[in-house]
């Protein structure tokens, strides 16, 4: 009787120890599938993010390439001087200042002149002749090309890119049309030649971009590759011409390889295994995302570098500049007087060119911004009259400085912006005017609750060309170095205006002749103060 008792407690421990075995190896079963699950889903999701992100950056790179043969293109065309050496069909001219470019070993390969109406075309490839070659693309692939060109408008900024296969070779070719920028009546598009850009799309060149972004495999072919990632390079009407291919990264993969052994000998270290899974798979990510990002802002960079220059040079100029002024105080000869002067006014000279860097690097930044408060503008443009009078006076020049605002006494704004407006223009002024006169004059009306002021700056100066006007409001643009280098322009000046001005909504034009001198006109339209509206009312 005890011994059949101890058989059936013996078989009831062996069912418990049997469900117990179950439950854990069950428990095991389904831990190691949603383990290894998790990881394959994890390193699923890893290889497709890898994927797609190294298609943006293959993506980025090329459009990269296309962006500095179209810019290049834009440079050469948009140009007067060619559109005269063309017409005059002036070889030589042109070879030496736009067709040798096509002998550049670091960029491009074929420049092509068309002339209007498409009745000839010569140019140059690199490592030939001189002399202009004709027929260097086939007339399939020129028609393609005007064809390209047609419908765009008939400017210097249409400029339009597709791939060719031509002398057995796969080309990007951009194109656009060559005209004026002297300010000339427009030509009809029929009489404007047109010029070609050509790179040549090489196998190095391709495996050279791989190489930039850290990607394997990237290669050029001309059908997709099975098994590979295709980028399709398409001519004018779409279809591919050529493929850019490569081995699309696979971390999530590796990764999953590294640790499975792990995962299936070490139970106990699931959980580390899968975080550090998780992890690896974070870094893998975030080393193509960093990778992107230094890829998507690489125009940026040189914004943030004038920006950094600018304040780094600003520092030890301030120190020299206190050094000047200390030792300005101490017991000096005249001779020594006279050199800590000139030290003083060449290192204030250049304090001038570092806040004009400043100004700029924080417009284009978007970082720059305007105040909104009550100002008096003849005020503030008395004391800049009052500041740059000295200047005036030290050349002899004519002064006059009148004001016609009696119906306007405050405004809403920022008043250092039109100061730095003023100062710029009046400064200007002065500084290329050797004899005769500056005149300031500034004028308004009201109409409804905003100021309308017109700031005139008149001069008796050089004056400027009429195909320089537009040139002048550019960055660093001067109109003659040599002038502008006796007289220590920097060329901001007058762009930081425009930009100033525009920020505020208002416009500047300037209106001069060679010999006869220059006008510019600021005109603003600011928002009058509440308190005055509400009194005129």
């Amino acid at each position: 009787m005890s011994s059949e008792r101890t058989s059936k407690q013996g078989l009831s421990n062996l069912r418990l120890s049997y469900y117990l075995s179950l439950f854990l190896f069950g428990g095991f079963i389904l831990v190691a599938v949603v383990v290894a699950a998790t990881s394959y889903m994890m390193a699923s999701e890893q290889n497709r993010v890898a994927a797609e992100k190294t298609r943006e950056l293959i993506a980025t790179a090329i459009g990269g390439v296309e962006n500095q043969l179209r810019v290049l293109i834009r440079d050469y065309s948009n140009w007067t001087a060619i559109y005269d050496a063309v017409r005059a069909r002036d070889y030589e001219w042109i070879y030496e200042n736009s067709g040798s470019s096509a002998t550049n070993e670091d960029y491009l390969d074929l420049n092509l002149v068309v002339e209007p109406g498409g009745q000839a075309n010569y140019g140059w490839v690199y490592n030939g002749d001189e002399k202009p070659q004709p027929g260097l693309l086939e007339a399939e692939i020129m028609a393609q090309m005007a064809a390209l060109l047609e419908p765009t408008p008939v400017n210097g900024d249409s400029v339009t890119h597709a791939y060719a296969t031509a002398r057995g070779e796969i080309w990007l070719l951009a194109t656009t049309r060559i005209v004026l920028t002297d300010g000339s009546a427009p030509v009809a598009d029929g009489e404007l030649a047109r010029h070609v850009f050509g790179l040549r799309v090489s196998d190095e060149l391709i495996s050279g971009l791989g190489d930039q972004f850290l990607i394997e495999g990237v290669s050029l072919s001309r059908e997709p590759i099975e098994g590979s990632d295709n980028l399709a390079l398409n001519a004018h009407e779409g279809a591919p011409v050529a493929y850019v291919t490569w081995r699309a990264p696979r971390p999530g993969t590796a990764t999953l390889e590294k640790i499975s052994i792990p995962l299936i000998t070490v139970m106990a270290l699931l959980a580390l295994a899968t975080a550090m899974t998780g992890r690896m798979m974070v870094r893998s990510a975030t080393r193509l995302e960093r990778a992107l990002v230094m890829a998507r802002a690489a125009d940026q960079a040189k914004t943030d570098f004038l920006a950094n220059i600018s304040h780094e040079l600003r520092t030890p100029m301030n120190g020299v500049i206190g050094v000047m002024g200390i030792l300005k105080a101490t017991d000096l000869s005249e001779k020594q007087q006279q050199m800590v002067q000139l030290v003083t006014n060449s290192a204030e000279a250049q304090m001038r060119i570092i806040e004009d860097l400043v100004d700029i690097s924080r417009i284009e930044s978007g970082t720059a911004s305007l105040d909104l408060v009550p100002f008096r503008p003849d005020e503030e443009l008395r004391n800049v009259v009052d500041l740059l009078r000295l200047d005036a006076d030290k050349k002899d020049l004519n002064f006059a400085f009148q004001t016609d605002i009696e119906a306007i006494d405050m405004v809403l704004g920022d008043p250092n912006a039109f100061r730095q407006i003023a100062t710029n223009l009046i400064g200007n002024a002065i500084k290329f005017t050797e004899t005769g006169q500056v005149s300031v004059h500034l004028d308004g009306t009201t109409r409804g609750d905003e100021a309308l002021l017109s700031l005139s700056v008149s001069d008796t100066g050089p004056g400027i060309a009429p195909e320089h006007q537009r040139l002048i409001f550019e960055r660093f643009a001067q109109v003659d170095s040599s002038k502008s280098r006796q007289k220590g322009g920097s060329g901001l000046g007058l762009s930081i205006s425009k930009a100033l001005v525009e920020m505020i909504g208002g416009t500047i034009e300037v209106k001069s002749s060679p010999g006869q001198g220059a006008t510019f006109t600021v005109r603003l339209a600011l928002e009058l103060p509440r308190q005055k509206m509400n009194e005129a009312a």
